[in-house]
């Protein structure tokens, strides 16, 4: 099961940016958003069903920021804009291990 998650969750990780990314004012859900702020609302959405993924959401977490670091090229673009946002607690999630990508 946890590397069926892991694998939904980079495929969210890793779409493409939708046409309503580019004019964030017309964006109404979260299920529009891609890069890591999909995969991070997702796995948020998991945890709260899915008590397996809650408690193994740290390494699932380390996995999404470390890809997401090697595939953006850096933590600006690893982050999504999320920093000083209202979505800056998905940086959060799992103790932040998404921000610590040793």
């Amino acid at each position: 099961k946890g590397s069926q998650t892991l694998h939904l969750l980079l495929n969210d990780l890793l779409q493409p940016p939708s046409p309503q990314q580019q004019n964030p004012s017309i964006i109404e859900d979260r299920s529009d958003f891609s890069g890591p702020r999909r995969a991070l609302t997702h796995l948020s959405e998991l945890m709260k069903s899915d008590g397996q993924i809650h408690s193994s959401c740290h390494p699932i977490a380390h996995n999404l920021g470390r890809t997401a670091y090697q595939y953006f090229g850096g933590l600006d673009a690893a982050y999504d804009g999320m920093v000083g946002t209202a979505d800056a607690h998905l940086l959060r999630l799992c103790y932040a291990a998404f921000i610590f990508m040793e």
